[in-house]
């Protein structure tokens, strides 16, 4: 389970970053219709972005 959340590889942090980046947008189009919902799956995306750069930096 935890190399699903703080994988190893290159490979592992690629499908994670895509699995996200689907993920979310799919989130944002079953969201589109009301506005606070997508402003609360963009923030959470972007905060689950910076935290993938965040562990890339160390």
């Amino acid at each position: 389970m935890i190399d699903i959340f703080l994988p190893s590889t290159d490979g592992g942090v690629l499908f994670q970053l895509v699995l996200w980046t689907a993920l979310t947008g799919v989130a944002i189009r079953r969201t589109r219709q009301n506005k606070d919902y997508r402003v609360l799956v963009i923030g959470v995306s972007l905060l689950v972005f910076s935290l993938m750069g965040v562990r890339a930096l160390h």
